[in-house]
């Protein structure tokens, strides 16, 4: 198991990287997730977006920059 400056080291490194954060995070195939290798095509491909858009703005997690603005909509639910 991980301290604490390994985790905070780690969720420093994906600061910009989301997908990353989401594929390494979570427990994927276990428990809740089991059935699961990891999110859907589109919130992959969101959480990528917005892993651009923060690289983009050359966010550095203390100052703040301009809000990435998005919108996903589905006629049955995004999960």
């Amino acid at each position: 198991m991980a301290d604490n400056d390994e985790i905070s080291d780690w969720c420093a490194d994906c600061r910009a990287d989301l997908l990353r954060f989401v594929n390494e995070g979570f427990l994927w195939g276990e428990a809740e997730l089991e059935g699961w290798n990891g999110p859907d095509a589109w919130q992959g491909e969101t959480l990528a977006t917005i892993g651009e858009e923060i690289r983009k703005r050359d966010f550095d997690g203390v100052h703040s920059v301009d809000p990435v603005r998005m919108a996903t909509a589905s006629g049955h639910g995004i999960g």
